[in-house]
């Protein structure tokens, strides 16, 4: 099953960094100031690492784009629950094939009769343990937002 997900261009961010510093002849630490952000925080983040969310829309905001223009769309495989359990019924060796085929036709039956329909969840994965401060709410709603806003005007 495939379902699009959302991927950070952190090359594309660490590049327009790179840029901003050099025409504003700026050292690291000059423009980490300038930015809000650390000095070691911003080399990592101009080699490619990923940065925290208020760290991120900082960059983004001081390199003078929108944090919502840094992600695109991303396919992920996942399967689904039938495929698993599929998957380890054909692995089984006291199962023959046709006896792990049967088993594997009832599971889907009864998944696609019983299961519920899944909620549609979106997920920004932006070093998971930095995004739980008191204030990430709020830089997640401004971000939606955004993204929201450059979406409607794609349109």
């Amino acid at each position: 099953m495939r379902r699009q997900a959302e991927a950070l261009r952190v090359q594309d961010l660490a590049q327009l960094l790179r840029d901003r510093r050099a025409t504003k002849g700026l050292g690291l630490r000059a423009a980490a100031e300038e930015a809000g952000v650390s000095f070691n925080t911003l080399a990592r983040v101009e080699k490619g690492h990923v940065p925290d969310i208020e760290t991120f829309s900082r960059i983004a905001r001081w390199v003078g784009h929108s944090p919502a223009e840094f992600l695109e769309a991303a396919s992920v495989t996942l399967d689904s629950t039938p495929e698993v359990i599929e998957a380890h019924l054909r692995g089984d060796p006291a199962l023959t094939s046709d006896a792990a085929e049967a088993i594997a036709g009832l599971v889907r039956e009864l998944y696609s009769r019983l299961a519920e329909p899944a909620e549609v969840a979106t997920a920004c994965h932006l070093r998971a343990a930095s995004t739980f401060k008191p204030e990430a709410s709020a830089l997640f709603a401004e971000l939606l937002g955004e993204m929201h806003s450059a979406l409607l005007a794609e349109d």
